[in-house]
């Protein structure tokens, strides 16, 4: 699927339309982090790669950046490009990197802010636990959207699977493994991709019980992966037993 760029708009619906966005040299000591910024800090290594990058070519995408009163901005997209300029101000002349040019949107409500974040990370690579907290967070933004009156027609549903770029079926399979996988161990499993979807579904549909004896089975075991023969023939086994 071909990725394109970042545009507030899309999600932002007709509350911001036609509002224009204006270009803006921001002290880079009034740019904030966003709290709604939940996706992971690059590695140090990454890290230094964006600052040589921005070193050698300049800051080839500016950030975008919201209003946050008492003349300060939090970061819409830019979170990454942001923490090289500081690393970079941190070890060379910190007057080279005072300012920089920002994309400044206009004030949004809390709903809007979290909706342009995710959208503005549409493009980075995602696990399917990372696109499980998208949906869930987007879902609460755009049912706060709708309590405050804006304007949303058809399925809340919908709206996040179009902006997520998946289908309704796998947004509901993360939702259930989401809230269903209780055991930290698993979790950690999930969150890192060492635990295929469906599987992760399977183990999410059992009871606490069942799956804390999953994760003793596959630990003492040299023979028992996550996979999906595995799984659902312990809990075969399980179920003959209880």
């Amino acid at each position: 699927m071909e990725k394109r760029k970042f545009n507030v708009m899309d999600v932002l619906g007709e509350q911001l339309a036609g509002v224009a966005d204006t270009m803006r040299e921001i002290p880079v000591a009034n740019i904030r982090d966003n709290p709604r910024n939940f996706y992971p800090q690059p590695d140090p290594a990454a890290l230094n790669a964006l600052a040589d990058s921005i070193r050698a070519n300049g800051l080839l995408e500016p950030p975008t950046v919201v209003p946050a009163g008492d003349g300060t901005y939090r970061l819409i997209s830019g979170h990454s490009r942001m923490a090289a300029i500081k690393a970079l101000r941190e070890t060379e002349t910190p007057d080279q990197w005072a300012t920089v040019l920002c994309r400044v949107l206009p004030p949004m409500s809390e709903g809007q802010e979290q909706a342009a974040v995710i959208e503005a990370n549409r493009q980075r690579v995602k696990s399917n636990a990372l696109l499980a907290d998208e949906a869930e967070r987007l879902t609460e933004a755009y049912i706060k959207r709708r309590e405050s009156g804006e304007e949303l027609p058809g399925r809340i549903r919908d709206h996040v699977a179009a902006v997520l770029q998946v289908n309704a079926t796998k947004l509901a399979n993360l939702a259930v493994i989401k809230k269903g996988l209780k055991v930290p161990g698993m979790v950690r499993k999930w969150e890192a991709g060492d635990i295929p979807e469906a599987v992760a579904l399977e183990i999410a549909r059992m009871d606490i019980e069942e799956q804390y004896r999953l994760l003793d089975w596959t630990i003492e075991s040299e023979s028992h992966y996550y996979s999906i023969r595995d799984v659902k023939m312990f809990h075969t086994i399980w179920t003959i037993l209880a």
